[in-house]
């Protein structure tokens, strides 16, 4: 599933587990941020839309293990991003095109990489997200959520109404993740 996909869920989520100073960084790239951007990705890079409708630019790592997905909401401007993915290449949609970086693995500004252990997550972010979901297919979802926008400095600083961040994980092990700003 899509991070596009997750984002919108925030109008109908029902428990709020608030995480402890949220990600907002992946591979040098700042959401909302085009300066960022445009230093870790130039200025020609593809975007294509997704089967949301939304605008993605999807990355690989110098070995193409790792996908990195950045999603735009609509009517951004170009270079900037609201909300990020990384997840294993084998999970990529085959139709989509993915220009390759200079990385060996994509990590966010906290240090979450694909490989941590559930422990690891839940040490950075809070352990609010005691009741997670089985995804049906094997894999374990813990989600953290900020919706409450006049409540919020987080929110109030990047202007912006809701955030939310999810982590999958396969056995014990982040195999995807995905977070950023939405409109719910």
């Amino acid at each position: 599933m899509a991070l596009a996909g997750i984002l919108p869920a925030l109008a109908t989520a029902n428990a709020a587990c608030l995480p402890a100073n949220p990600d907002i960084a992946v591979h040098g790239i700042e959401l909302g941020d085009p300066l960022s951007t445009v230093l870790q990705l130039g200025s020609d890079y593809q975007v294509a839309e997704d089967e949301s409708g939304a605008d993605t630019a999807a990355f690989t790592s110098t070995d193409e293990r790792e996908i990195l997905l950045l999603h735009r909401l609509f009517g951004d401007k170009s270079d900037v991003f609201e909300s990020a993915e990384v997840l294993a290449a084998d999970g990529l949609d085959a139709d989509i095109e993915a220009t390759v970086l200079d990385a060996t693995l994509f990590r966010t500004g906290r240090g979450v990489r694909l490989g941590m252990t559930r422990k690891e997550i839940v040490d950075r972010f809070g352990a609010c997200a005691t009741a997670p979901s089985d995804a049906g297919d094997g894999t374990e979802v813990i989600r953290y959520e900020i919706t409450d926008a006049t409540g919020s400095d987080f929110l109030q600083a990047h202007n912006m109404p809701a955030y939310a961040a999810e982590y999958t994980f396969a056995g014990d092990r982040l195999v995807r993740f995905g977070f950023g700003f939405s409109y719910p």
